[in-house]
């Protein structure tokens, strides 16, 4: 009987690992038409239009090197909901 605890334990565990990552997901921004492919590039994500689009009221940002005319970014662990970009 002791035997079947510990797969069963781990069983739940699983679950609930996999049931937590599935409330969040990823964002991908994509930036086309830079017109000067040098420098680096502020890139923000806003939850609330209350902070849009001020630096420093973002939900995440970054700064992304730019090296080209397209500049690709991913937000990972987003839950879901509704976002801006800036």
């Amino acid at each position: 009987m002791k035997k079947l605890y510990l797969p069963l334990i781990m069983s739940v565990f699983v679950c609930f690992v996999s049931m937590a990552y599935a409330q969040t997901g990823m964002i991908n921004v994509e930036i086309s038409g830079i017109e000067d492919p040098k420098g680096l590039m502020s890139i923000g994500l806003y939850s609330d239009e209350k902070g849009f689009p001020d630096d420093g009221k973002e939900y995440k940002g970054t700064d992304v090197e730019v090296t080209g005319q397209t500049v690709v970014y991913t937000f990972k662990d987003v839950p879901f909901g509704t976002y801006a970009i800036a």
